[in-house]
C-alpha cells in the first residue's frame, strides 16, 4: 500500500487530470478516485488504529509509573519509620553507636534552619507592596527567604535572630 504522502501526491494528479480534461469524469478517472478513496480510508484507519494503541500505552506507562512512585513512597516511609524507632530507642537507652559483624548503626546529630515566612517579612511588607504597585499588573513579585544567606547571618544561639526563624537539633541514624 502507498504510504500517505504518496496518496495525497495520487489525489492532487488525479485533480490535475480532472481540470486537464475541463471537468470531465471519465470512467477510467473516476475508478481511480474509487480505488485512491478506499487506499486512504484504509490508510486513515490504520493511523487511527496506531494512535489509539500509543495512547493505550502511554496510559498505561502512566498508570505503571503512578504504581510504582505509590510503591517506592511506602518504601520510603517504611525506611523513616525504622530509622526513627531506632534512633528513639538508641537515645531512650543511652547508645551513639551500635555493631554489627556486617554494619554499624550510628547516631548523627544535625542542625537544620526552620523558618516561618510570613514571620520573617512582615516587617517588610510595606515595602514590598510599594514594590508591586510600582509595576504593572502583569508583573508579580514574589519575596522568598533564603534560608543560605539567613544562616550565614545568623548562627545558632544568636541573640540578635529575628522573630520566624529557629534552629532545630535532631539525630539520625547513619549506616555504614
Amino acid at each position: 500500500m502507498a504510504t500517505f504522502n504518496e496518496l495525497i501526491n495520487q489525489t492532487a494528479e488525479l485533480e490535475a487530470i480532472l481540470e486537464e480534461s475541463g471537468g470531465e469524469l471519465t470512467p477510467e478517472l473516476e475508478e481511480a478516485f474509487d480505488h485512491l478513496a478506499q487506499d486512504m480510508t484504509k490508510k486513515v484507519d490504520g493511523y487511527g488504529f496506531l494512535m489509539r494503541k500509543l495512547k493505550a500505552n502511554i496510559d498505561t506507562s502512566k498508570e505503571i509509573i503512578r504504581q510504582m512512585q505509590a510503591a517506592v513512597k511506602v518504601k520510603e516511609n517504611n525506611l523513616k519509620n525504622l530509622k526513627e524507632h531506632l534512633a528513639y530507642n538508641m537515645q531512650m537507652y543511652g547508645m551513639d553507636r551500635l555493631a554489627g559483624d556486617t554494619c554499624t548503626l550510628s547516631l548523627r546529630s544535625s542542625t537544620s534552619l526552620e523558618t516561618d515566612d510570613a514571620v520573617l517579612l512582615s516587617p517588610y511588607q510595606d515595602t514590598i507592596q510599594s514594590a508591586q504597585n510600582s509595576l504593572p499588573n502583569w508583573i508579580k513579585l514574589k519575596a522568598e527567604i533564603s534560608k543560605t544567606d539567613l544562616k550565614a547571618e545568623y548562627k545558632d544561639g544568636d541573640d540578635t535572630m529575628p522573630a520566624g526563624m529557629n534552629y532545630k537539633t535532631t539525630k539520625s541514624i547513619v549506616v555504614k
